[in-house]
């Protein structure tokens, strides 16, 4: 649960409730023969449960995400052969616009015979600060919770921007390697701007060297993996976008039921994220207002 986190204010949610009914009616429905993407919202806890838990001042809802796709190497052995028909029929082949039809055809034909592949995305609500995270790093999945959350809600969601970016922040915290609350971890991507050359440690000791040599070179850091420790701990790789990847927050097992177990297990790793998430804001000197 939660390990990654793309981050956004929201203004106009009004309550779990209202969330709740909002993801009941924006349900998900699995794709049809010819669909190639749908997207909707499934209850988070079990098939059955609730459309939006709230627990502790935290509403989680949850978006599935269905996609079916056809190889284009069998898009294309399905033009070729109808386009040798053609030729066969008519004595001449099919231009370009007859191509770009058959294989609009090639589509419509090979995509009912394609597996669906399924993703869901929690998005958790932190009512208290104000905060949504989506436990998705890639942007164009985020985009489409994003879209639909606003869809359906009536709210607004802007992505958290810091004074200062994390991509310099992270260049200070490599060089000194320590803050208040953050240690550096074992593993990093820096990047040349002029060449777009990357280097990459993992599980290795960033304090030597041979990481110094390429900050010196002029390398900007991309990602780097980060230790929070305040009261407890958690690891994880801070990109340049702000993006919270390979989030590992220790929570203890309840010894509870199934159901009680995701109640303790979103008050405990979400109360914790909530901390982290507020102590690397204001590492980054704030956020940037909008509008």
């Amino acid at each position: 649960m939660f390990k990654n986190l793309t981050l956004a204010r929201v203004k106009g949610l009004t309550s779990a409730g209202d969330l709740g009914v909002a993801a009941r009616d924006a349900r998900f429905m699995p794709c049809g023969p010819t669909q190639q993407a749908s997207v909707g919202f499934v209850p988070p806890r079990a098939a059955h449960g609730a459309w939006c838990e709230s627990i502790a001042g935290h509403w989680i809802v949850a978006v599935k995400i269905q996609t079916k796709t056809v190889p284009p190497s069998e898009i294309d052995k399905w033009v070729d052969a109808a386009a040798g028909k053609v030729e066969h029929e008519t004595g001449r082949k099919p231009g370009k616009k007859q191509r770009r039809e058959l294989k609009e055809q090639a589509l419509l034909e090979l995509l009912p015979k394609a597996f669906p592949k399924d993703k869901v995305v929690l998005a958790w609500v932190d009512s208290v600060a104000g905060l949504v995270a989506l436990d998705t790093a890639p942007p164009a999945v985020a985009d489409q919770v994003w879209s639909l959350l606003a869809q359906v809600s009536g709210a607004s969601f802007s992505l958290v921007q810091t004074a200062v970016a994390p991509g310099a922040w992270m260049r200070d915290m490599l060089q000194a390697g320590t803050s208040t609350v953050f240690d550096v971890g074992r593993e990093v991507e820096m990047y040349s701007p002029d060449t777009g050359a990357k280097v990459r440690f993992s599980d290795h000791s960033l304090a030597g060297d041979d990481v110094t040599d390429h900050l010196q070179r002029g390398k900007q850091v991309a990602k780097l993996a980060l230790e929070w420790t305040n009261g407890t701990t958690a690891d994880f790789v801070l990109d340049e976008a702000l993006v919270l990847r390979k989030v590992d927050v220790a929570v203890p097992p309840s010894g509870e039921a199934e159901a009680d177990a995701f109640d303790a297990n979103v008050a405990i790793r979400c109360g914790t994220l909530r901390l982290l998430l507020a102590d690397l804001i204001t590492a980054l000197c704030g956020e940037v207002q909008h509008g």
